[in-house]
């Protein structure tokens, strides 16, 4: 059944989705578990991992989710990247046999910035973090830098006319279609190799059976000249 939401409600939801904190954001991550993880399930096949391969996930939230990584490969290496003290921390407490395993790392950056070396990983990904963005063009050109040569970039991304329909995007999201999304991959030097789009059943944020539509866009760092 659908909840009833205020306007201050729905300017908390917006801000916990945009960067979950205290007891709210714990239980908008539990949310976000249960309702984006078919999304990330359906975006691993397009990371092509192979034992070895570092990669790097953009705003990972708790990480509950981190085992369907390792079920894909169990011989890679994974680093997850928060903006959001609270879900470090939490993915830190979540996931500590694996970090004790040397298999797992995480990172904290409150800005946009990456914090990683160039040509450090041979595979990116990001579920759901492009609505919150400041500047989607310097945030690709940073992950082309850390992506070592030809290394995949997969970003996954919910439909803007479905998303434009929730009741709480006025607070502080940035909407693109794909024609802008590939503009902005392709002005950062990708090179768009699939994109493949999905309709799927869920529970909206505000308690609705929605009708999801998502995007996923594998992008490449071309190979050097």
């Amino acid at each position: 059944m659908s909840e009833k939401f205020t306007d201050e409600a729905l300017k908390e939801l917006a801000a916990q989705l945009r960067c979950p904190n205290g007891e709210k954001g714990r239980a908008m991550a539990t949310r976000m578990y249960q309702t984006n993880t078919d999304m990330l399930r359906q975006s691993l096949p397009f990371l092509e991992l192979k034992a070895e391969h570092r990669i790097l996930e953009i705003g990972h939230a708790s990480c509950k989710h981190l085992d369907v990584f390792f079920d894909v490969e169990p011989d890679i290496s994974y680093f997850g990247l928060e903006k959001s003290k609270d879900m470090y921390q939490e993915a830190q407490k979540n996931q500590a046999a694996y970090i004790a395993s040397g298999k797992v790392q995480f990172f904290l950056s409150e800005s946009e910035s990456l914090p990683f070396a160039g040509e450090m990983f041979e595979r990116v990904i990001t579920v759901n973090t492009l609505y919150f963005l400041a500047d989607p063009l310097q945030f690709f050109k940073e992950i082309y830098q850390v992506l070592t040569v030809d290394g995949l970039f997969v970003l996954t991304f919910q439909a803007k006319d479905f998303i434009e329909t929730l009741p709480f995007i006025q607070y502080g999201f940035s909407l693109y279609d794909v024609i802008e999304v590939r503009q902005l991959l392709e002005e950062a030097n990708f090179k768009i190799i699939a994109e493949e789009h999905f309709s799927e059943e869920t529970i909206s944020k505000v308690g609705e059976l929605v009708e999801r539509k998502y995007i996923v866009i594998k992008a490449q760092k071309a190979s050097a000249k």
